[in-house]
Parts: C-alpha cells; structure tokens; sequence
C-alpha cells in the first residue's frame, strides 16, 4: 500500500482554505496533521499506486489548495522481488 507525505500549503484566504481543510479531512485515504499558518501536513495511504496518483492530482486541484510537496513516499517491493 502507497503511503506518501505531503506538505499542502493553503490558500491566504481563510474561507478557501478552510473549505479545502474540510473536503480534505472527509477522505478516509487521508490523516491530517497539524495545521500551522498556512501549512498543512497529511499521510496518503491507498490501496494502490494508481489510487495514490489520483487522490494526489484531486488534492492539487483542490479550491483553497496553492501548493503540495511530497515530503515522503514509500518505496514498497513486491513481495517476489524481496525473496533472495
């Protein structure tokens, strides 16, 4: 399962940024962490990596959404390739 880490930076105007805030945190694939300012960290986890790329794009062209860095992603083998 894809886990990523993204640093998601809000839009100036608080109204926006709320609602982006609130559409964000009814998704189950995504944690909130902390805002702080502007800045919103969150933890992606979906079932597969095409999943992952879509939620990723939604979260990108979110209303209230300026920016989003990936901060972490996971690299996970398949389990074949990690038998020696």
């Amino acid at each position: 399962m894809p886990v990523k880490g993204l640093l998601v930076t809000l839009d100036e105007d608080p109204d926006r940024a709320a609602a982006a805030q609130s559409l964000l945190r009814d998704r189950t694939e995504i944690e909130l962490g902390e805002l702080n300012e502007k800045w919103l960290p969150l933890v992606m986890d979906t079932p597969t990596e095409i999943m992952s790329k879509e939620l990723l794009r939604w979260i990108e062209k979110l209303d209230g959404v300026y920016f989003v860095d990936t901060v972490f992603s996971s690299v996970d083998c398949p389990e074949e390739s990690a038998k020696i």
